[in-house]
């Protein structure tokens, strides 16, 4: 029974190790592609920025009546 564990073990770490050499060796991404990846999303959020800023949020004329409205705000009996 100790040789059935034992080789459970043995296997169970050479799965480990091979899975763990396969995500190692996995192409790396380029750092240029990094670096552009980067710089598309800086642009889209610029541009996005910019937008939100030549539309401008416009506050409206009118002025708030002050104080609670007593139609909403009365307590019901």
């Amino acid at each position: 029974m100790a040789k059935l564990g034992f080789l459970c073990l043995l296997i169970t770490i050479v799965l480990v190790l091979l899975f763990s050499a396969k995500v190692e060796s996995g192409r790396p991404l380029d750092s240029n592609f990094k670096k552009r990846n980067v710089r598309q999303l800086y642009e889209a959020l610029n541009e996005f920025a910019n937008t939100a800023n030549r539309s401008g949020y416009e506050y409206p004329d009118r002025k708030s009546p002050g104080g609670p409205d007593p139609q909403h705000h009365s307590k019901h009996d």
